[in-house]
């Protein structure tokens, strides 16, 4: 049996830092065949530093959790929202846990940092 993921710290190594977000679907994609792919739109702090991408994707009553390998952003121009591209996306599976569990906090927000 596959470990549960509870947490984002579940699907991570201790010294990791990644940027944690809660996304929908509608604008992300993944590349089935090579890993990569881009999220949607989102507002990242420019001056954190991570190096992962950790995925918290809801579908329905589903909650996917990819982990991937950061590779560039993007400015978009819309509320200075950046779009995000990765590489090397892994599924680790589903999770019960909603938001605020999963990222150990009580915020609402769809972005999240670890790490640093």
């Amino acid at each position: 049996m596959d470990k549960a993921i509870i947490t984002v710290h579940d699907v991570m190594e201790a010294e990791e830092t990644a940027v944690i977000i809660f996304a929908r679907g509608k604008h992300i994609k993944i590349e089935d065949d090579s890993g990569q792919g881009h999220t949607g739109y989102w507002r990242i702090d420019k001056t954190r530093q991570f190096k992962r991408i950790v995925l918290y994707w809801r579908d329905g009553n589903k909650n996917s959790v990819y982990v991937t390998d950061f590779e560039d952003m993007f400015e978009e121009g819309v509320n200075g929202r950046l779009k995000l591209s990765f590489t090397n996306a892994q599924f680790c599976g589903t999770t019960t846990s909603n938001w605020w569990q999963f990222t150990n906090s009580r915020t609402n927000n769809p972005v999240r940092y670890v790490g640093e």
